[in-house]
């Protein structure tokens, strides 16, 4: 595709714009062990796991939750700095109420 000279100023613009946003927001890539569970940050739902996108939060304090039905629930608290980019893997337990599988 062959930009134009005025379409290619905008789309460099609109490029170093979101870099600007990006550097000073946190991005989390969240994943779970296993798979399924809902995953909350700060209160708001964002998905099950595997989520099909990333989630960009202020810089500071984040509680994450995890819920899957046969594991016990999970709550972690994170710390997170401007520009930041973090990878979490949250490993669920199973529940003891739980029945192994057939």
């Amino acid at each position: 595709m062959k930009l134009t000279p005025e379409e290619r100023a905008r789309l460099e613009e609109a490029s170093a714009r979101l870099n600007e946003m990006l550097a000073r927001i946190v991005t989390l890539n969240l994943v779970t062990v296993p798979e399924g569970a809902q995953v909350t940050v700060d209160g708001r739902v964002r998905g099950r796991s595997p989520l099909l996108h990333t989630v960009f939060v202020e810089p500071g304090r984040h509680e994450i939750r995890t819920e899957l039905e046969g594991y016990m629930p999970t709550r972690h608290v994170i710390e997170t700095t401007v520009g930041e980019t973090l990878g979490l893997t949250l490993e669920l337990r199973p529940s003891r109420t739980a029945l192994p599988p057939p």
